[in-house]
């Protein structure tokens, strides 16, 4: 097992292998600490693996003692024994995998440092091949990266202030200009209606039809004439298209991008700018 001495040094030692090349007369020395970690690390990655093949047949172990007493206790009802050994199975594989985890997560964080180590190596042969074109190569690598992290940056502020702005999208409000009714035409074109429809209410069947009809086209037409309300005409709060809607009206949809608008205080609300000023 590793100790948490161990378990420290490894982390140490992971996290202290570098490489500096801004002092050339002390890369053998370099070199040669590097060389020593990455033999530690793999003495460490020994007792790790083999730590893993312990937990392994524990739960191996464990799962064959299980499945032959659960035989035993339920010999007379086999489809109840069945199930009790695959719930016994997938308790051991939730338990060995929750043991092994932490050893599996440590012996990848050796490896990556293993193969650190040996990239710094053949760095470091290179350089004494040719110091120049080595050094040329890596101040281009160094501008690349650089140059990758300033568009990484570019494009979380982009997609930053793109949120930012949908947000604000979606809590807009428009204020629609108010068209009043013409009341009196309005009332004379309602009353009209009514008229119509009581006469033709006479005819039988189809004058029943149309009177029906009428009363509900100019029922609306009468209340506008009566109250005055008009219509409302202004920007969809959504894609700011040219929309219209009667004041009595609770909501209705764009006719362009065929969002709901809602109406309050004789305003147009997206839905969420609308819940939050409930």
């Amino acid at each position: 097992m590793i100790t948490q001495e161990e378990l420290q040094e490894i982390l140490n030692i992971a996290e202290s292998v570098s490489l500096n090349f801004s002092q050339p007369e002390t890369l053998n020395t370099q070199i040669k600490e590097i060389g020593i970690a990455q033999k530690k690390l793999k003495v460490f990655r020994k007792k790790i693996v083999k730590t893993i093949q312990q937990i392994n047949q524990s739960a191996s172990q464990t799962s064959a003692d299980d499945a032959f007493s659960v035989l035993s206790d339920f010999l007379g009802n086999k489809k109840l024994a069945g199930s009790m050994r695959a719930s016994t199975r997938r308790a051991i594989q939730r338990s060995k995998q929750a043991t092994r985890q932490p050893f599996l997560n440590l012996k990848d964080t050796i490896d990556n440092a293993i193969i650190q180590c040996d990239e710094m190596k053949l760095m470091v042969e290179e350089y004494n091949s040719d110091p120049e074109a080595f050094l040329a190569k890596m101040k281009e690598k160094q501008e690349q990266e650089a140059l990758k992290l300033l568009r990484k940056q570019e494009e979380e502020e982009r997609l930053k202030l793109l949120k930012e702005e949908e947000e604000k999208a979606s809590l807009r409000i428009t204020a629609p200009k108010h068209f009043p009714s013409n009341r009196v035409k309005e009332f004379f074109l309602g009353i009209l209606g009514f008229l119509i429809s009581i006469i033709i209410f006479y005819i039988p069947y189809v004058g029943w039809l149309f009177a029906i009809t009428c009363i509900y086209f100019s029922f609306p037409i009468l209340k506008n004439g009566i109250l005055g309300l008009g219509v409302l005409k202004g920007e969809c709060p959504y894609c700011n298209s040219p929309v219209s809607a009667k004041v009595s009206e609770l909501a209705f949809s764009c006719s362009h991008c065929n969002q709901v608008i809602f109406m309050k205080n004789k305003k147009f609300y997206t839905k969420k700018a609308y819940e939050k000023n409930l």
